[in-house]
């Protein structure tokens, strides 16, 4: 229910009646006006989130090519941060018709176990996988640069031994990556989604550059001078994985960089009018009971670690605050609440500062709190006030 300014006077008129009527020793003068303080009235509302997808403040950032073939994009459902897998089946399958002349020859023997003569290519990517980043450009994260990304290799086989002799290179862009026997990732061909917090364990860790085309290739060589049994000849499927651990965690270039903020549209509407409504440079019905005004707005998460929130009012106030926790504040007086009064909102980043993406990202809430002060006249009484010279109980 909406209070007026008389709701609290009534208050503070029993108050001066009480005094009146029971101080001692003193001749009462009735105040000719009355100031009421009001600390911390609080005008909020719900954020109108209904025609903004808050979390679009980043871009698409599911919106790249993970190239064709067995390239993968997984998104991750139970991490903090917006993540993604980029899952690569190099290779899975036998590689027995691959394998050199004389490892039939020596089988046919009845021989337990020859040995390699010199290293020999067995196989290699037939056509490079091109992975291609979001595209930052033209979107609020074009001053910023993706984190490198935490990559695993997994090589693993029906006979361990037997790809213990195997050299696996792979190639990702400029960098050669040299790989030995793991476990299998257990990440299904066929998955559209990735569960767990982190990558499946791996000892064969790098981390790949994805500002720009990622370009993936491999080649496996079976190594001279190591002996083999034939035995392991009964089964020699070998599986080669790739798995990019893409969360999206961006820093701030040279120079610097500033994203906006929809605040302004969405406590408007759009509307070129004062935000308080007024309707001209004279109208002081707001501003004459504020001495000022906290703005609070309250997100689900902060993906703003380190920067500072910016409100301005052009064409003379700027203000800033460090960013604490979930809630963006900033306290404005009264003398910056000029007519019109449409702020706008930027959260400023100094050159490596973070952001880090939330997989759920909204507003919470978005209001102001006001601090009030406002002078009523006093009622005039025709009749003397008699003071009690002592207390009557």
């Amino acid at each position: 229910m909406k209070k007026s300014v008389f709701t609290y006077f009534i208050p503070v008129f029993l108050i001066l009646l009480l005094v009146c009527f029971f101080a001692c020793d003193y001749n009462f003068q009735w105040p000719k006006e009355i100031e009421i303080k009001i600390e911390t009235p609080e005008l909020s509302f719900n954020a109108n989130t209904e025609d903004f997808e808050f979390a679009t403040l980043f871009g698409d950032l599911d919106k790249f090519d993970v190239g064709a073939g067995d390239a993968k994009l997984l998104k991750c459902t139970n991490t903090p941060i917006l993540t993604y897998v980029i899952y690569i089946e190099l290779y899975n399958g036998s590689i027995g018709s691959v394998l050199p002349d004389y490892f039939d020859f020596f089988a046919g023997l009845g021989v337990t176990d020859f040995e390699t003569t010199e290293d020999q290519l067995l196989l290699w990517a037939e056509e490079s996988i091109d992975i291609e980043p979001p595209v930052l450009t033209g979107t609020p994260l074009e001053s910023f640069s993706l984190k490198p990304l935490t990559s695993r290799a997994y090589i693993s086989g029906a006979n361990p031994d037997f790809v213990d002799v195997l050299k696996v290179e792979l190639f990702t862009g400029t960098e050669t990556h040299l790989f030995g026997r793991s476990q299998s990732s257990n990440i299904s061909k066929d998955a559209t989604e990735y569960h767990g917090t982190s990558l499946p364990p791996s000892k064969n860790e790098f981390q790949v550059v994805f500002d720009e085309d990622l370009i993936v290739n491999f080649n496996v060589t079976l190594m001279g001078g190591e002996t083999i049994y034939t035995e392991w000849l009964d089964n020699l499927n070998v599986k080669l994985e790739l798995a990019i651990w893409f969360a999206c965690e961006f820093v701030a270039g040279p120079g610097g960089a500033e994203i906006e903020l929809p605040f302004t549209d969405m406590m408007m509407g759009g509307g070129d009018s004062d935000l308080f409504g007024r309707e001209s440079a004279d109208d002081e019905s707001f501003t004459e009971m504020i001495e000022n005004i906290t703005l609070g707005i309250q997100l689900s998460t902060n993906p703003f670690p380190n920067a500072v929130f910016v409100v301005e009012n052009p064409p003379d106030m700027h203000l800033e605050s460090s960013i604490t926790g979930r809630i963006l504040g900033i306290s404005i007086d009264k003398e910056d609440l000029v007519y019109p009064f449409k702020p706008e909102f930027f959260i400023k980043f100094e050159e490596g500062d973070e952001i880090i993406v939330p997989r759920v990202f909204s507003l919470e809430k978005l209001g102001f709190k006001a601090k009030l002060r406002y002078v009523v006249d006093a009622p005039k009484f025709e009749f003397p006030i008699k003071v009690r010279p002592e207390p009557w109980f």
